[in-house]
């Protein structure tokens, strides 16, 4: 993907849009009315509103009346304007913007498929910048619908697209947004240039991971030409998969505690005899964070960077149980990042061993292996066999920093699979085949194992049993030893 001349408005993440009942009721219920009130009404109730939070009368904290008036005055400005109070109904948190748009449309007599539905955040010049603006972690993953009201096969997929919106506030992660490019073709020509073609409809997903602080540039498209116009179902579905990855955006802090210093290495003795911590416990296990370092503001004069970010998205998910993927931006933590990123965006491994205290770590360097991409890829792997093989391996996969409960399993010691997963002893006498391929994988890679070429659930199962059948040797002769 080239980068572009011209920038797209950045933008920032959209509140939560709470249900219509709801939203429309706060201002009202500010100001003590209801809904059928009217002009005179609403301008009465503010006016004794304002007289009771009144910094010379009010009795109370002085703080809550000063905010209380600035919250009065907004809902009277509000309420006050017809067009402003009827877009509020639908669009509580942007009901300015909106009110605007109503009137641009009408201006140029046009018409549009998706206003009055709170569930599509519509796009356009005047709101983008406060919707959609990539910062450091976005908590939210975007699906685009670049549409002309005018065109046959966007009315046509309006309904789907309005069924998505919905299920998109209901799960809490997606948003669904809209760009009118009938009304806004400037703003729409620049995601064709993305695309490299011109055409409507259009979906785009943007994840939320995103390296440029100015635009988002990681996206996926769906395509229509390959896959048909998409139902409310399959863009769920395609949204999730571009969602789905197991990067962790980290601070200076958590880098400098959990990465480049070895967390299990606490507790070791003063004197710093590794092999003789102060719990006494011994973890000979491995653990590898591959941690890609990026400076957002660099980001947004290069290609490296959005070439970088779906590939790295893809590889923590192919690597999940044996590697654990972390992203920080160098621009916000620029200190943590001294000495070990390398220009705009680069790619270094830690790797944790055991409880020691020294945490071994190079960077992907592809400059020896020319740009080729087979022998890039295979220069990165020989700097990992190189370091990484060695007889009878363990890997340890550290637990998510961010969910708590047992990965593999959705209550902590609630199953067999838990238990297993944590270390436990693997209980074959319970049924296998009623756990799942991703619990019989998390029992394999709390030891360290894979199944490889595994295509059948079966399979890991006999894998799960070989290793089972491997462990109870050594639990009998520790039986039998204490019987002795």
């Amino acid at each position: 993907m080239g980068r572009l001349s011209c920038r797209i408005p950045s933008f920032a993440v959209f509140a939560l849009v709470l249900p219509r009942a709801t939203a429309a009721a706060n201002y009202y219920q500010l100001l003590g009315i209801t809904e059928f009130a009217d002009a005179d009404e609403i301008k009465k109730a503010y006016r004794k509103q304002s007289l009771h939070y009144h910094p010379d009368k009010f009795t109370g904290d002085p703080q809550e009346a000063q905010d209380m008036m600035v919250k009065l005055n907004d809902a009277f400005k509000c309420l006050k304007d017809p067009a402003t109070r009827k877009m509020y109904e639908y669009y509580e948190h942007d009901y300015e913007s909106m009110a605007e748009y109503e009137a641009e449309l009408k201006k140029k007599r046009m018409k549009d498929i998706y206003l009055y539905d709170s569930d599509v955040h519509i796009l356009w010049g005047r709101n983008i910048d406060k919707k959609f603006k990539p910062l450091a972690g976005l908590n939210h993953t975007w699906v685009l619908n670049l549409y002309d009201p005018n065109d046959e096969d966007c009315k046509k997929q309006a309904s789907e697209f309005k069924t998505f919106a919905r299920m998109a506030e209901r799960k809490g992660n997606f948003r669904a947004g809209a760009v009118n490019c009938a009304l806004e073709p400037g703003l729409c020509h620049k995601f064709w240039q993305m695309l490299r073609e011109q055409k409507v409809p259009a979906f785009m997903v943007f994840p939320s991971l995103q390296p440029d602080e100015n635009q988002a540039t990681d996206f996926e498209e769906f395509d229509t030409e390959q896959r048909g116009w998409p139902s409310a179902r399959e863009l769920e579905r395609f949204a999730s998969k571009v969602a789905a990855h197991e990067v962790v955006q980290v601070d200076g802090a958590f880098l400098e505690e959990n990465i480049t210093r070895n967390p299990r290495s606490r507790g070791i003795s003063k004197q710093g005899n590794a092999s003789a911590p102060v719990n006494e416990t011994q973890d000979d296990r491995i653990a590898i964070w591959a941690v890609w370092f990026y400076h957002s503001q660099q980001c947004s004069k290069v290609e490296a960077c959005d070439e970088t970010a779906p590939g790295f998205r893809k590889l923590s998910n192919d690597l999940r149980g044996v590697a654990r993927f972390a992203a920080i931006n160098c621009k916000l933590y620029s200190r943590a990042c001294r000495g070990l990123a390398n220009g705009p965006t680069s790619i270094r491994l830690f790797v944790q061993r055991g409880i020691r205290h020294f945490v071994e770590s190079f960077t992907l360097d592809y400059g020896a292996y020319s740009k080729h991409k087979d022998t890039v890829a295979l220069g990165g792997a020989a700097q990992i066999l190189k370091l990484l093989v060695k007889p009878s391996v363990k890997i340890w996969y550290p637990p998510h920093p961010y969910h708590q409960a047992t990965e593999g399993a959705k209550e902590e010691g609630n199953s067999a699979a838990a238990q297993a997963a944590a270390g436990g002893k693997i209980d074959v006498t319970k049924d296998l085949t009623k756990l799942k391929v991703k619990e019989l994988r998390s029992i394999l890679a709390s030891r360290g194992e894979r199944c490889v070429g595994c295509t059948d659930k079966s399979e890991f199962i006999a894998k799960v049993r070989e290793i089972a059948q491997n462990e109870a040797p050594g639990e009998a002769a520790a039986s039998k030893s204490e019987e002795l």
